[in-house]
């Protein structure tokens, strides 16, 4: 592989034929968690528009913003050369910590758009840091929605606002050879512009989904039998919806607890053996550079 080092003015156009993306940056909170924020192109299969960059991203005030914005822009991934998108937008996944069952819980306020709280396997760890695609990178071969191949999906919470609208958000089990095995649509009042409790328990017998507290859907079917690592998106797509400029989609805190969190209200749970509230973490610099390789 050939390595090359482009120095650019932040915020333009950050990418040209043959390049596109640059390694995650890392960044790690005051918790002593560590987050890969991305800088690569979102899903081509799904007809995505967003440019992941994580000048986008803001681990601060207590928080996890991802701030989208629209314009004119270039990216590419690992498996394709730059090309034109619409917005620009943040992706951050735990960097090496998984999870193999248990209660996960996230206060979010999302934009609309294509937003998403969700996971995938392991096996995906590694290459969903420079694409969506099924291939094999750093030493593990992701086969997506194939909980098999430690490679499965599950949807905390998605949000699709061109087909949903504002109030409704969709609970997923993907683990059905690039089928959700089980998807659920919950009603959620003023989802882009109010606070909720996102949660689901994840058994390996079955997976269950709250909102505030309040169950949602639940299944048997296509549960997961393998470790799994947390995603926090903003997507945009033609039929998914596309957020506005400058919203912000807001984390306030997430938590896994082994069995079942002691409650829903706040981070504060003595069940928990992972918190984040994303205070006072340095937010990661503005890009300058992107790393070009040819393959």
């Amino acid at each position: 592989k050939v390595f090359l080092l482009l120095l650019l003015t932040p915020c333009s156009v950050f990418a040209q034929s043959g390049s596109g993306y640059s390694n995650p940056q890392s960044v790690t909170t005051p918790a002593g968690n560590t987050w890969y924020v991305l800088n690569r192109a979102g899903d081509y299969s799904n007809n995505e528009v967003e440019c992941y960059n994580q000048s986008q991203v803001s681990f601060a005030a207590n928080a996890l913003t991802i701030t989208t914005a629209t314009g004119a822009y270039s990216c590419g991934d690992y498996d394709h050369t730059a090309s034109n998108h619409n917005v620009l937008s943040g992706m951050v996944q735990t960097a090496t910590k998984n999870f193999t069952f248990g209660d996960f819980q996230a206060k979010i306020e999302f934009p609309s758009g294509w937003p998403a709280f969700w996971m995938l396997g392991a096996n995906c760890q590694p290459s969903n840091s420079v694409t969506a695609d099924s291939i094999t990178y750093g030493g593990k071969t992701c086969n997506r929605n194939s909980d098999a191949d430690d490679s499965g999906e599950l949807d905390a919470a998605e949000v699709k606002t061109g087909s949903l609208g504002n109030t409704a958000v969709l609970q997923n089990n993907c683990t059905n050879n690039n089928t959700c095995g089980y998807s659920n649509e919950v009603k959620v009042p003023n989802v882009t512009t109010n606070y909720h409790v996102y949660e689901m328990i994840w058994t390996s017998s079955s997976v269950h989904w709250y909102v505030d507290g309040t169950a949602g859907g639940s299944t048997t079917s296509n549960v997961p039998q393998n470790p799994l690592f947390i995603i926090f998106n903003a997507a945009a797509s033609s039929g998914n919806g596309s957020p506005t400029n400058g919203q912000v989609m807001t984390v306030e805190w997430v938590k896994h607890c082994p069995t079942t969190c002691a409650n829903n209200t706040s981070s504060v749970d003595a069940n928990a053996d992972f918190v984040d509230t994303f205070g006072s973490a340095t937010t990661p610099p503005t890009v300058t550079g992107v790393t070009v390789v040819a393959k």
